[in-house]
């Protein structure tokens, strides 16, 4: 007999007949991971928006479940990151969300290829969120995860922040239609939440509790941060340089 690693039910044979999941659920691989990144793109699946309440209301818990086996229990992580991604790139690009918050940050560095990267990061935003994607899992992985989860986890892990983070710029649609608010909305609210949301995300699943790791994961997602714009930039200006965009 075996206990199924999605729903615990008890069943015998390869396959849980109470909820379909394989008995042959494995710790995720870099190898893994890109064949059911590929094969995502070529099924349909039920339970989108049950995903995005558990993704909502209770983050780290069903996330980690997810890695831990319970593979049925949340929308394949890809295929999200590219159904939320491709529709958050349509509302930033016609409500031109990001040209105010930008321009400021880049006006205070003097940056003298600004207009051309608010178009690039508007025209680019899923793009920019996935290929950045692995400078997060390296930070999860080497400075939280410890032992407990390898690469490939991380990876699934933060492709689940980064989906759901875009996913709250489509919960703001309605504030877009005025300046006042947009601005509020994505100089502030927006940001803020990120940030908040990827913080109770990695205290959960790390299992990280007390003041000294909780300082270290706000410290560690700045970095991040961090890194991802230097990354942003450092793309855009070799792009531009081989007038590739």
């Amino acid at each position: 007999m075996e206990y199924c690693k999605n729903c615990n039910h008890k069943f015998k044979g390869n396959f849980c007949n109470h909820c379909g999941q394989s008995k042959n659920v494995k710790r995720s691989t870099l190898r893994q991971f890109i064949v059911e990144a590929f094969f995502s793109f070529f099924d349909l699946e039920n339970g989108l928006y049950k995903s995005v309440i558990k993704l909502s209301k209770y983050p780290g818990h069903s996330i980690k479940s997810y890695v831990l086996g319970q593979r049925l229990s949340l929308y394949p992580p890809v295929k999200y990151l590219l159904l939320v991604g491709a529709l958050s790139t349509l509302v930033a690009l016609h409500f031109q969300l990001f040209t105010g918050s930008i321009l400021e940050l880049l006006e205070k560095l003097h940056y003298s290829q600004t207009p051309l990267f608010i178009h690039y990061a508007e025209e680019y935003t899923t793009l920019i969120n996935i290929v950045t994607i692995p400078i997060f899992a390296a930070f999860s992985y080497f400075f939280l995860s410890g032992k407990n989860y390898n690469y490939a986890e991380n990876l699934i892990i933060n492709i689940y922040i980064t989906a759901h983070q875009l996913f709250f710029l489509l919960v703001f649609i309605p504030f877009y239609y005025h300046p006042s608010s947009q601005l509020f909305v994505i100089n502030y609210l927006y940001p803020l939440l990120t940030l908040a949301y990827n913080y109770v995300v990695f205290l959960q699943i790390f299992n990280l509790s007390g003041w000294k790791s909780k300082i270290k994961v706000i410290g560690i997602i700045l970095i991040s941060y961090l890194a991802q714009l230097i990354f942003n930039l450092s793309t855009f200006e070799i792009l531009h340089k081989f007038s590739l965009i």
